[in-house]
């Protein structure tokens, strides 16, 4: 069965350590597809929308 995991809070409310948990714990339970919007927080003060996306890159480039 696939599954996927929402990001909306990735990269402002979730820690990039939380994320980075998080993420993890979703691929070694087989989750496939990630939704990240690149649109999620831009209509808060400060934000650009792409923070979600920018917090799950930033795991993809890390070394396992």
């Amino acid at each position: 069965m696939d599954f996927a995991i929402g990001t909306i809070d990735f990269g402002t409310r979730v820690t990039p350590q939380d994320t980075f948990a998080l993420l993890d714990r979703f691929t070694e339970a087989g989750g496939t597809m990630i939704d990240t919007a690149n649109n999620y927080p831009f209509w808060n003060t400060g934000r650009t929308g792409s923070e979600s996306e920018e917090a799950v890159m930033a795991r993809l480039d890390e070394p396992r």
